[in-house]
């Protein structure tokens, strides 16, 4: 006899595992290099400007995670669901050492970090007749960050700026994606680059087994970036919103924006929701093909990237102005994402 009612459930899995890994410090970062130089002619050694850690080691990284995955009414619906959590000991860091060292950088084992977060996994037909097929997929996902122990002063991190228009901020107690800075009242948290939570969906809906509708919605809600864009838009004089004539008295929206530098950096940590339709797709097959040799033929016009819905003044709020990390939500003047239409023909043989 089974735990569970046979007949409702197609099957249900409980998991769990465990397991560890290291990362290997960077190249380079245990001892400190000697530079080949040309010194009025001559050849010549000059110290690295990137100090040396002799006792510099692999960060550990833990991580538990528990799940359930579970079908039902014949498998045309089936969920997943799972937990994670990850920490990592002893953290590698590129931190800037006192100027009294000589150096600007330095690699050290900084400290400890967790990761927690969710994980939902929805897959389903709705609809599946002999004219109509629905086929859909949704998945919702949020992540949590927290700096457990910090061995040096805080660290700013992926910034142009500073304190002065936004910074990334590593400090024991707070989460590791924090964006602090001058409030108008010295310097405080001004955001976090995590947003609340992600949603995708994917759906295919087809008509008599030829025509194919899919389309890819991506929903990102909250998170900031530190949109210093706009800001450069404001210095240009060349920014939608830097004239405001509805000020009394008349004072130009740019300026009054250019004035709080210095002072308040608010205007450049800007929130990031946008729901995106990454993929839309309209498809038809020819099963009747006068060669015998040609099963099918497949023909299809997609497009890519091509709606956005955001308030996000930057040019594009999934930026990723200098790649992966803590530079990921740094909007400086990045080249957005691009958007594509392609014409498709496939032949099945």
């Amino acid at each position: 006899m089974g735990i569970i009612k046979e007949g409702f459930f197609d099957n249900v899995k409980l998991r769990a595992a465990y397991g560890q890994a290291n990362n290997v410090p960077a190249y380079g970062s245990k001892f400190t290099a000697l530079g080949v130089s040309n010194i009025q002619g001559n050849p010549g050694l000059l110290v690295n400007t990137q100090e040396g850690s002799a006792d510099i080691k692999p960060e550990r990284q833990a991580e538990f995670e528990t799940g359930i995955d579970f079908s039902l009414l014949k498998g045309r619906l089936g969920f997943e669901l799972t937990y994670y959590n990850k920490n990592i000991y002893d953290f590698l860091l590129l931190t800037t050492p006192p100027p009294s060292s000589g150096f600007a950088q330095q690699w050290i084992n900084a400290g400890n970090l967790s990761n927690h977060g969710v994980e939902l996994g929805l897959n389903a037909k709705p609809v599946v007749t002999k004219a109509v097929t629905w086929s859909t997929s949704v998945n919702f996902w949020f992540n949590r960050s927290l700096v457990t122990k910090l061995d040096v002063a805080p660290v700013q991190l992926g910034s142009v700026g500073g304190f002065l228009l936004g910074t990334f901020q590593i400090e024991q107690g707070k989460s590791a994606t924090q964006i602090v800075g001058l409030n108008g009242h010295g310097v405080g948290v001004l955001g976090d680059a995590e947003p609340k939570f992600q949603m995708s969906t994917y759906n295919e809906v087809t008509l008599f087994n030829k025509l194919s509708l899919r389309f890819l919605i991506h929903w990102k809600e909250g998170g900031q970036n530190i949109d210093v864009t706009s800001l450069q838009n404001v210095f240009g004089g060349t920014s939608a919103t830097y004239d405001n004539p509805s000020s009394i008295p008349h004072v130009p929206y740019g300026v009054t924006q250019l004035m709080q530098v210095g002072t308040d950096a608010h205007q450049t940590v800007e929130t990031s929701t946008y729901l995106r339709f990454r993929e839309i797709g309209l498809y038809y097959t020819f099963n009747k093909i006068p060669a015998s040799f040609i099963k099918t033929i497949n023909v299809g016009v997609s497009l890519n990237n091509y709606f956005t819905i955001t308030k996000y003044k930057g040019y594009d709020p999934e930026v990723s102005n200098f790649g992966t990390g803590f530079s990921s939500g740094l909007d400086l003047d990045p080249y957005p994402s691009s958007k594509q239409a392609a014409l498709h023909v496939s032949l099945n043989f």
